[in-house]
C-alpha cells in the first residue's frame, strides 16, 4: 500500500509527465537550456553593457549591475525561446509530432524524478526539515528510490555544497 507521501510524489511526476507531453520534447529540453543559455550570455554581456550605459545612469553601481544583468538574461532567455518556438513548428508535422510529443513526455518524467529525488536527497542528507524527512523517508518506498536515484549524481554536487553537511 502507498503513503501518502507516495501518493503525493506520483502526482508530481505525473504532472512534470504530463507537461513535457503537452509541450514535446523539443520545447521542454529547449526551455530548460534556454535558461543556462541565457546565464552564461547574461555574464558574458552585462560588464561590457554596464560600462558602456555606465555614465547616462544615476544608480548605485551594484544596483545598477543587477538590474543590467536580470534585463539581459531576461533578453536572451525571451529570444532563445522564440528561437525553440520557431524550431519546434517543424515537429508539428503528424508522425513527428506524436514523436516529440512522446519524447517530451520521458523527458518530463525523467525531469520529476530527477527534480524531486534531488530534493528529497538533499533534504534528507543536509538535515532540512530533520523529522518530516526521517517520518516521509520511513513510510515511503518511492522517496527512498528517488533518493537513491539522485545519489547517482552526488559526484557532481558542488564541493560548497558537500561541506554543508558538515556545518548543519
Amino acid at each position: 500500500m502507498y503513503s501518502l507521501t507516495d501518493i503525493i510524489l506520483i502526482i508530481i511526476i505525473c504532472i512534470f509527465t504530463f507537461k513535457g507531453f503537452n509541450k514535446g520534447f523539443v520545447k521542454t529540453v529547449g526551455y530548460l537550456l534556454s535558461y543556462f543559455i541565457g546565464i552564461i550570455l547574461a555574464f558574458q554581456f552585462f560588464l561590457p553593457i554596464y560600462t558602456f550605459i555606465q555614465g547616462f545612469i544615476k544608480f548605485e553601481s551594484k544596483i545598477a549591475e543587477a538590474v543590467i544583468f536580470i534585463l539581459i538574461l531576461l533578453i536572451f532567455i525571451k529570444l532563445i525561446k522564440l528561437l525553440i518556438s520557431a524550431i519546434s513548428n517543424f515537429f508539428k508535422i503528424p508522425i513527428i509530432n506524436s514523436v516529440n510529443r512522446i519524447l517530451g513526455a520521458v523527458f518530463g518524467f525523467v525531469e520529476g524524478i530527477l527534480i524531486l529525488g534531488t530534493i528529497i536527497f538533499l533534504f534528507s542528507n543536509y538535515m532540512i526539515f530533520t523529522d518530516f524527512t526521517e517520518n516521509m523517508l520511513a513510510t515511503s518506498e518511492i522517496a527512498i528510490k528517488l533518493a537513491n536515484i539522485a545519489f547517482l549524481f552526488y559526484p557532481f554536487i558542488p564541493k560548497a555544497l558537500k561541506e554543508l553537511q558538515g556545518i548543519l
